[in-house]
């Protein structure tokens, strides 16, 4: 009886000494509570993309800046800002901003604590996208626009440790509004903004460096 009460006493106190230590264990790996929600990250991304049925639009190399805010477990949102150019055609080039908002939805559950390394997600989002042509031997002549787009995709985390992450995604954009384009006039260069009844159709293909920087709530 006196080994049984020992027994049960020492487990009682293992018991009660692992319940007071895992909440510590768990926020020295992640830093966060068991809620993913309200984790505000950072990141920077390069992209490039692929303009569908338009041959003059060589594949552009671009970079840019995003932040991320959890709502949920299961839901994210990414708000970013990407800078491209490319030459378009042999006579001028193309710059493109696009001003954008996502939502990235887990489809699989777990995994909140970023502990595992793979976290898959689907995009949905809007953007407003800044298109402009410039001459190359005349950046004076030169035409611009604004759209705006809508874009669905895939992609997924690469959780480095439970702050740091890579993340690979692709989207397809539909763009509506003006159209960008030129004609040689006798000559003369002429770059055109007109509008369109053909959506403007892209693949855009991004990788990111986020970094977790507070837990808002």
């Amino acid at each position: 009886m006196r080994s049984f009460i020992l027994s049960l006493a020492l487990l009682l106190t293992l018991g009660q000494t692992a319940w007071a230590q895992w909440p510590d264990e768990r926020d020295s790996k992640a830093s966060f509570d068991n809620s993913a929600a309200g984790l505000l990250s950072l990141g920077v991304a390069g992209q490039t993309a692929s303009l569908l049925h338009q041959e003059d639009y060589q594949a552009p190399i671009g970079v840019g800046a995003n932040f991320r805010l959890q709502l949920h477990n299961r839901i994210n949102t990414e708000w970013a800002l990407h800078y491209m150019q490319a030459d378009f055609g042999e006579q001028a080039f193309r710059t493109d901003i696009f001003i954008s908002a996502n939502a990235l939805f887990y489809p699989f559950p777990g995994n909140e604590d970023f502990e595992e390394s793979w976290r898959p997600f689907i995009s949905l989002g809007g953007s407003m996208n800044y298109g402009a042509l410039e001459a190359n031997a005349n950046p004076s002549n030169q035409v611009d626009r604004w759209n705006p787009a809508i874009a669905l995709g895939l992609g997924t985390h690469l959780n480095l440790t439970p702050k740091f992450d890579l993340s690979f995604s692709t989207q397809y954009m539909l763009e509506f509004g003006e159209e960008l384009s030129w004609q040689n006039n006798n000559g003369r260069l002429l770059l055109l903004s007109q509008p369109s009844e053909k959506v403007e159709q892209r693949f855009l293909f991004s990788l990111s460096l986020n970094y977790k920087i507070a837990d808002l709530w």
